[in-house]
């Protein structure tokens, strides 16, 4: 994959520890982090200071796009002739609903993942927007009937820039205070709530009030995430499209218990399921589509689209499964 953000930083043990214990309380505190690793206060801060700078890690919130308000989610495959792929994408980049772009090589040259308030209003981002790119020779899109598997642990980083504010029809009122507290805690969820009420003049107490309220339904999570990229643990990610003779759920379980599948989709349209995979080698990754996937049981068809560059990925964006 081209895309890397300068060098590659490999976690060492002690790294893998220390995100470990992350993920599982992405507010825990330096003093017991160190105690629980066996290493200084010093230390743990250096090294989280190094993880996040470096764009290997980062501590943020994931807001679910259902009940954020988004309703429908599609996933487009196009082909370009006559332009270059990134030259035929630029117009999507700010687009409102468009939350990753994926160039990819093989059936497709291009992922695009999309998100509307309903079905109606998919329909006309994919009319109005996709089907009118420069140079597109062709256009198919799945509708998403089921998110079955999300990692939340890893994610393409840094996080782009955003506001709560956008978020169509949250299940929960938000106000300006709590804009702001999830500003604060999506750019640094490691810094106490202290801290952010220091900053909001607010006390403690409200911002731990409004944070639990949001979690509590089922808005958003404070999640620790690792970019597997960046570190240099995943060298090369696929998109396969499988269709399936029967149900799909004998797949969907295969892949779901597979842990190198972060993500897996059912749906409607080209696909009947649609799974993110990721490989150390593009040897491995060529073994596991070839040998593995297409051989599962009630697999009649595999395409494949291999990820070249993320140049978009909106990853505050997901579902809380």
């Amino acid at each position: 994959m081209r895309r890397t953000h300068g060098n590659v930083y490999a976690l060492d043990d002690v790294d893998r520890q220390l995100v470990e214990i992350l993920r599982a309380d992405p507010r825990a505190k330096n003093r017991a982090m160190a105690e629980a690793v066996g290493i200084t206060d010093e230390t743990v801060a250096a090294r989280l200071r190094r993880m996040l700078e470096t764009g290997a890690m980062a501590m943020t919130v994931v807001i679910d796009w259902q009940a954020a308000g988004y309703g429908a989610h599609g996933i487009a495959r196009a082909r370009f002739s006559g332009v270059s792929t990134a030259e035929a994408l630029e117009p999507l980049f700010d687009l409102e609903g468009v939350f990753a772009i994926t160039e990819t090589t093989g059936v497709d040259d291009a992922v695009i993942n999309v998100l509307a308030a309903d079905l109606d209003n998919l329909h006309r981002l994919v009319v109005e927007n996709l089907r009118s790119l420069d140079g597109l020779a062709s256009l198919t899109v799945d509708v998403v009937s089921e998110v079955s598997k999300q990692s939340l642990g890893i994610t393409t980083l840094p996080v782009p820039p955003w506001s709560p504010s956008t978020l169509p029809a949250p299940v929960v009122a938000l106000d300006e205070h709590d804009h702001r507290i999830l500003e604060l805690v999506a750019s640094d969820a490691h810094e106490s709530n202290r801290e952010i009420a220091r900053r909001l003049g607010v006390s403690d107490g409200t911002v731990r009030a409004r944070l639990a309220r949001m979690e509590n339904a089922g808005l958003m999570r404070i999640v620790a995430t690792v970019d597997p990229v960046t570190t240099g643990e995943i060298g090369e990610v696929a998109y396969v499209f499988f269709t399936v003779d029967g149900p799909p759920k004998p797949l969907v379980d295969h892949l779901i218990a597979d842990p190198a599948v972060p993500s897996v989709s059912q749906s409607i349209g080209t696909s009947d399921v649609i799974a993110v995979v990721d490989a150390g080698t593009s040897e491995e990754l060529h073994t596991r589509l070839s040998r593995e996937l297409r051989t599962l049981p009630g697999v009649r068809t595999v395409e494949v689209s291999i990820v070249v560059d993320v140049p978009l990925h909106r990853a505050h964006l997901g579902r809380l499964l």
